[in-house]
C-alpha cells in the first residue's frame, strides 16, 4: 500500500515538472497538471483547488528567475492586477448563469483568432516595442485586464494565454518580459483563489504540496532553458500550447 502511494505520489510530482517547465512561459500548464490530478483520482473540483495550491511552485520560481534576468516589470504588473481581481470578483458574481461549456469555446476560438496575429507579424514578442504608451493604450490595456479577470473569476482556463496576448499586443512586451509580468497577477490571482479553496476544505494538502515542489523545478528549469534559448524559441511554442489549448477549450 505504502509503495503504491509512493508511485502516486512520484507521478503527482513528475506532471507538476513537466506541466511547469513549458507552462512557466507559454501558460496553459494546467490543462495537463488539472487532467493529470483528475486522472490519478481527484475529483474535478478538488484538482482544480489542489492545482491552485501546486500553482504557487509555477510562479515563485518562475518570478524568482524572472526577475533575475529583469524581465519583470513590477509597476505594470501590480497595476494590472488591480484591474483584473475587480474583474474576478464581478465574474464570480455575475456570470454564474453562463454556460461553462460555451465560454470555453469563446476563449478557445478568441485565443485562435489571435494566434493569427502572432503568425503574420513576425517581430511581434520578440522585441519590445511601445516604450511610450499612449493614455488611450493604458485605458485600453487596463479595460482588457478587468475583462480577463471577469473570466478568471467564472472560469479561468488558459487566462495567462489571454494574458501574454494583453502584454505583447497592448504594452509592447516580448514573451519573456510577459511570461515574467504576468506572474505578478497570477500570484495574487491563485492567492484569493487558493483562500476560498481553503476555507470550503477542497485542497487535498499531500498531492498539493508534492506538485507544488515539481511544478517549481520545473518552472525554475523551464524558465532558465527559455531565457537562453530566447524570445523566437519562446514564440515558437507559445503558438504549438495555444493551438493545442484552444482546440481542448473548444472540442
Amino acid at each position: 500500500m505504502k509503495l503504491m502511494q509512493g508511485i502516486v505520489l512520484l507521478a503527482v510530482f513528475l506532471i507538476g515538472v513537466v506541466a511547469s517547465f513549458y507552462g512557466v512561459t507559454v501558460g496553459s500548464g494546467g490543462l495537463v497538471s488539472i487532467s493529470g490530478l483528475i486522472f490519478l483520482g481527484l475529483s474535478p473540483q478538488v484538482a482544480i483547488a489542489t492545482n491552485r495550491l501546486a500553482a504557487l511552485g509555477l510562479i515563485s520560481a518562475g518570478l524568482y528567475r524572472f526577475n533575475q534576468a529583469k524581465k519583470v516589470n513590477y509597476k505594470l504588473g501590480f497595476s494590472l492586477t488591480l484591474t483584473t481581481l475587480i474583474g474576478s470578483v464581478v465574474g464570480a458574481n455575475l456570470l454564474i448563469q453562463i454556460s461553462e461549456g460555451l465560454l470555453e469555446k469563446i476563449v478557445g476560438g478568441l485565443i485562435l483568432v489571435m494566434l493569427t496575429v502572432l503568425l503574420f507579424k513576425k517581430e511581434l514578442g520578440i522585441k519590445a516595442k511601445l516604450k511610450e504608451l499612449t493614455v488611450s493604450r493604458k485605458i485600453l490595456g487596463y479595460f482588457f485586464s478587468l475583462l480577463i479577470g471577469v473570466y478568471i473569476g467564472f472560469f479561468g482556463g488558459g487566462w495567462s494565454t489571454l494574458f501574454s496576448y494583453l502584454l505583447i499586443l497592448v504594452f509592447g512586451q516580448t514573451f519573456l518580459e510577459s511570461a515574467g509580468t504576468r506572474k505578478i497577477v497570477g500570484l495574487f490571482a491563485s492567492l484569493a483563489a487558493l483562500t476560498v479553496f481553503v476555507l470550503n476544505q477542497k485542497v487535498n494538502y499531500l498531492y498539493g504540496l508534492t506538485m507544488f515542489t515539481g511544478m517549481a523545478l520545473g518552472s525554475y528549469l523551464g524558465a532558465s532553458y527559455a531565457l537562453k534559448k530566447g524570445n523566437l524559441w519562446v514564440k515558437r511554442l507559445f503558438i504549438i500550447v495555444v493551438f493545442l489549448s484552444a482546440l481542448k477549450l473548444m472540442f
